[in-house]
């Protein structure tokens, strides 16, 4: 799950040129979206099936058999982040 500093997010798998775009739109809530402020993302999976939330409002529920099995990766694009409560 990647969230822009426009407010827009995309969940992608990382399989083609497009980074395998699953699912995109726009961060719920008031606009101008504080790209400064802390975010809370969630991506949950089980089995084939994704879901994704951006401030506790799941945004994203997709069917993807793309990775059965494997590990994930965390980034934030050489931009300061903090990461926590990860399981």
């Amino acid at each position: 799950l990647t969230l822009f500093v426009s407010g827009n997010w995309a969940l992608t798998n990382g399989v083609g040129g497009d980074g395998g775009v699953l699912a995109s739109g726009t961060v719920p809530g008031p606009q101008p979206f504080n790209s400064s402020a802390a975010h809370s993302l969630r991506v949950s999976a089980y089995g084939a099936f994704v879901t994704a939330a951006v401030a506790g409002v799941q945004v994203a529920a997709v069917a993807d058999s793309s990775w059965p099995s494997g590990q994930v990766t965390l980034g934030s694009g050489w931009h300061p982040a903090v990461f926590d409560d990860f399981s």
